[in-house]
């Protein structure tokens, strides 16, 4: 029987667990913000109506939140150009050149924005996912028209190294978040190892080249990944910098039969 929710590192949902726990049985009025460290109120933060999800907000101090408030979704759509399919196997298709990656970024990864998304992404703040996961859903369905109705969504995957420093997936529990809202089911159909030994380098810094590089040999298709033959996906991550990330799964996707592949970010690098 599994103990440990998708997307969570057993030590950390252990320790997560025992946290709110204790919350529950020492209950206090304030807490630490998640961004800044000052003190910040335990319930949900109260915001103007018209400015998007604030009430979503757990655990953010009155400074942050008036920074957050500068935050405007304003949505942004590349096209990545995907390699010819040349790799041979089951379910693969030989020589099949695919049309180029939509990606659809919520937000512009820049101001406030940064500290949220390095809390989220680094520092155990998992209270912002509903944020993050409302904003991708809110983009998604206006682009879409509200027909928003892929057969799989697909996180990109995180390697085994990085999910047991962090102790979570923040793209699969976006991919969760979405999976709620538009009723579509999360399909963690790719895995990424590190080839090279050590410890996952950061792609952050990194140019494009020098990401399809490190990246090569590292995306591959996971057990459940045989069921995205002839569906169409929906690809998360949380942010899209040059995208090469993004191309190498979606590459791995229509290899795999997928037949239509989609990206979506939260923030992307303007």
């Amino acid at each position: 029987m599994r103990m440990t929710p998708p997307g969570w590192h057993p030590a950390f949902a252990r320790k997560h667990c025992k946290e709110r726990f204790l919350d529950h049985l020492f209950f206090l009025e304030t807490d630490h913000c998640r961004l800044c460290g000052r003190s910040a109120p335990r319930r949900s933060a109260v915001g103007s109506p018209h400015r998007f999800g604030m009430h979503l907000l757990l655990r953010v101090c009155p400074f942050c939140l008036q920074d957050i408030t500068k935050i405007s979704l304003d949505p942004a759509l590349r096209h990545l150009p995907l390699p010819p399919l040349v790799a041979a196997g089951r379910g693969s298709r030989r020589g099949f050149h695919v049309k180029p990656l939509g990606v659809l970024g919520a937000m512009p990864y820049q101001g406030p924005l940064v500290a949220m998304i390095r809390a989220w992404k680094y520092d155990g703040a998992i209270e912002l996912t509903d944020w993050f996961g409302m904003a991708l859903v809110t983009v998604a369905l206006g682009a879409s028209g509200g027909a928003l109705a892929p057969d799989w969504i697909v996180p990109v995957p995180t390697s085994p190294d990085r999910l047991s420093k962090r102790g979570y997936d923040q793209a699969y529990l976006l991919a969760a978040v979405l999976a709620r809202e538009i009723s579509a089911p999360v399909l963690p159909a790719l895995i990424k190892e590190n080839r090279h030994g050590g410890f996952t380098e950061s792609q952050t810094s990194k140019s494009q080249s020098e990401r399809m590089q490190a990246l090569e040999g590292q995306i591959e298709l996971a057990r459940a990944g045989a069921e995205v033959a002839g569906k169409r996906v929906l690809l998360v991550d949380d942010v899209v910098t040059t995208g090469s990330t993004m191309a190498a799964c979606a590459s791995a996707l229509y290899q795999a039969g997928a037949a239509d592949v989609m990206g979506a970010a939260v923030a992307y690098v303007p």
